[in-house]
């Protein structure tokens, strides 16, 4: 179980993951979660890069966003 998180508050953080399509479809999960904070990783994918290779800021931002949310709706 997450540390600090309830099974019923661990449920809503990924029953919420699971609703974003965009995280889903560039194979982005949550590598760690603990009450009020969490880590979410996705690997190198073509929808998420620039024309170097890059990771896209946008795409970074989106996830930085969604971690936050998730974050603070945790300790909820």
């Amino acid at each position: 179980m997450a540390k600090g998180l309830s099974a019923v508050g661990r449920k809503l953080v990924l029953d919420n993951f699971k609703t974003q399509v965009l995280a889903i479809q560039i194979g982005a999960t949550i590598q760690t979660l603990q009450r009020g904070s969490i880590s979410i990783v996705f690997p190198r994918h073509p929808l998420v890069t620039t024309h170097q290779g890059c990771f896209h800021c946008g795409a970074i931002t989106y996830l930085a966003d969604m971690a936050a949310f998730l974050a603070g709706f945790s300790c909820l």
